[in-house]
């Protein structure tokens, strides 16, 4: 016989709900399992009377899950944003084109990311890394004499020394050397150019990240400094940030710089230094506040976003390049004539990038900001009265560059620096290479903040029912800086050492390279056509130079290339529809028939 079951006097609501076994003791097995709360009191938490009631509610659940994860993918997917004056919005508005046209199809996705794609670990353990001899060290901190120091004065070469020596003390022999952050960044940023120095064509990994194992050393020893930083901290900032700066991981390092401006400013760097500092320790923290502030600039205008620095949050006076200072920081280092020193490219970066600040902050505000990106783009007549307003503001531009000492620019062979005559370059190699190199790049970023102040113009917007000579007047300027800057890049890589090692160089090429493609889909035919396939021709080649260095480059040179070939498709199919039938069979017969001479006449 079955047992008798126990009777329960009451079973709990949930049990009563579900229909299902209860027990006497609360609360029973089947709340504990379920984890909820045993009652018997009639109203159980969602107040159900029915299974109907309890399965109307767990759909209602399910549909607000549903919407709450579809609002977390939006929030998690989200693009990252990038302004108008910057290549990658660019190459988006230049992607939706070529989906119009229908040739979106016939090439890779123009990625528009300042990233690479590949995971850097930038902020791995250091424990159990090889650090490099001292023999190799040595080799690679004299790399930063010739080049970094220029753009960053930041430190005192003789103090610099002293102390990189001092860190050998009583080392075993083989033994590595105590570390140092600002020797560890320093030596980072030494090993990164020797590499791109010595480029592996077999396998070009990822150079711009040499001397990896120093940087995260230098961010390890730097992050226990926070809360009592000096300006030795910061100058390890401004380092890091040329470092990803040079890597090419931009928003790495524009997060790093938002970090070392407010270190600047909790130490007052922004302020000017206290009068019973020595003048050389004055003239350290003045440069290194305004090395901050270039680092900002480029990089907001390189991304197209807001600065995170503006002249209203300092009265730090800007940096001297007076002999004396000069003498001082850099005893052996001669420059030029006597009206120039060393110091000057700094300051002669600082004050180019602050007129282009000053030109395209005027310019969004009056002529995107006002009418919207949307309406720029779409209406031939805003964009003819912007056009009218960069033409003004362009002026300081050129003043600026009317008054760069003789000294800062680079010669030309029958031209003008600074000028879109396409004359070349006159290199002269008896001038010691560092000196060369600050002339060359100063005009580099003239050209390279040129034409991404014109760009915008290079709209990809229909045909307008009038005509709009101004705007693309502008477009017209951006393509002439465009060929400038490769013809120039492409003569310093050919005959000569100049560029070697400036991984940044390639970012500006590949800039001016895909706005000649914009601007040879917007202008198929125009009076530039020969000069802008050729010009495109000879970015594709500066490109592929860099692929022993940058793994990048491959990929940029093989889009570029397919999308030179719709060019040219789309120009020979002008070319074919602009010859009468007969004329065409005519001169097909003929062009098969008759010999050709070297100059393609008959």
């Amino acid at each position: 016989l079955r047992p008798k079951r126990s009777q329960v006097h009451r079973a709990c609501d949930w049990c009563k709900l579900m229909r299902i076994k209860c027990e006497v003791g609360r609360p029973c097995r089947n709340c504990q399992v379920a984890g909820r709360e045993c009652v018997t009191n009639g109203q159980n938490h969602f107040h159900f009377r029915s299974i109907a009631a309890a399965a109307k509610e767990v759909e209602r659940l399910r549909a607000q899950v549903r919407e709450l994860e579809s609002r977390v993918r939006v929030d998690v997917t989200r693009e990252v944003h990038y302004g108008v004056l910057s290549l990658p919005f660019f190459l988006k508005r230049m992607s939706a084109f070529l989906q119009t046209t229908g040739l979106h199809h016939q090439h890779p996705p123009l990625d528009g990311s300042t990233t690479p794609t590949t995971p850097v670990p930038l902020f791995s353990a250091v424990a159990g890394t090889d650090f490099l001899p001292r023999a190799q060290e040595d080799s690679f901190l004299d790399l930063f004499w010739q080049t970094h120091h220029f753009s960053y004065p930041i430190i005192n070469e003789a103090d610099f020394r002293l102390h990189y020596r001092s860190l050998w003390a009583g080392c075993a022999p083989h033994a590595p050397r105590q570390p140092s952050p600002l020797v560890d960044i320093v030596l980072a940023l030494c090993i990164q150019l020797g590499a791109s120095l010595i480029p592996d064509s077999q396998k070009p990994s990822y150079p711009a990240l040499a001397g990896l194992q120093y940087y995260q050393r230098c961010q390890s020893l730097v992050a226990d400094t926070i809360e009592s930083p000096s300006i030795t901290t910061v100058q390890c900032h401004v380092f890091s940030i040329v470092y990803l700066y040079e890597a090419g991981l931009l928003n790495r390092a524009q997060v790093l710089s938002g970090e070392a401006i407010m270190m600047a400013i909790i130490l007052g760097l922004n302020n000017e230094p206290p009068a019973d500092e020595l003048e050389e320790q004055k003239e350290i923290t003045r440069r290194t506040w305004w090395s901050l502030y270039i680092l900002d600039a480029q990089l907001g205008m390189e991304v197209g976003r807001p600065f995170m620095v503006t002249p209203s949050h300092s009265n730090c006076h800007p940096p001297s390049d007076a002999l004396d200072i000069a003498h001082s920081l850099g005893p052996h280092y001669m420059f030029g004539d006597g009206s120039t020193t060393w110091l000057g490219f700094q300051n002669r970066t600082l004050s180019l990038l602050e007129t282009v600040r000053s030109i395209s902050s005027a310019f969004h505000a009056k002529c995107l900001s006002e009418t919207g990106t949307k309406s720029f783009y779409s209406n031939s007549a805003t964009r003819e009265e912007a056009a009218h307003f960069l033409t003004e503001q362009i002026k300081l531009l050129g003043a600026w560059a009317s008054q760069v000492p003789v000294g800062y620019r680079m010669q030309r062979r029958g031209g003008e620096a600074f000028s879109t005559d396409r004359a070349p370059l006159d290199l002269d190699h008896n001038v010691p290479i560092q000196y060369q190199r600050q002339r060359l790049l100063l005009e580099l970023q003239y050209h390279q903040h040129a034409l991404n102040l014109y760009r915008p113009f290079i709209c990809f917007a229909p045909t307008p029912e009038a005509s709009t000579p101004l705007s693309d007047n502008k477009a017209t300027s951006s393509l002439n800086h465009a060929i400038t800057l490769t013809n120039l890049i492409h003569q310093a890589l050919d005959a000569s050492e100049v560029l070697n090692g400036m991984n940044q160089v390639f970012r500006w090429q590949k800039n001016a390279l895909f706005t000649m493609l914009g601007f040879a889909y917007t202008f198929p035919i125009s009076h530039y056509t020969a000069a802008t396939c050729k010009a495109i021709d000879t970015a594709i080649k500066v490109v592929e130079m860099y692929s022993g260095v940058l793994p990048e480059a491959g990929q940029v040179s093989e889009l570029a290339r397919t999308l030179a070939g719709n060019v040219d498709a789309i120009i020979s199919g002008f070319r074919r529809n602009s010859l009468p039938n007969d004329t065409s069979k005519a001169l097909t017969r003929a062009g098969s028939s008759r010999p050709q001479t070297a100059n393609g006449g008959s």
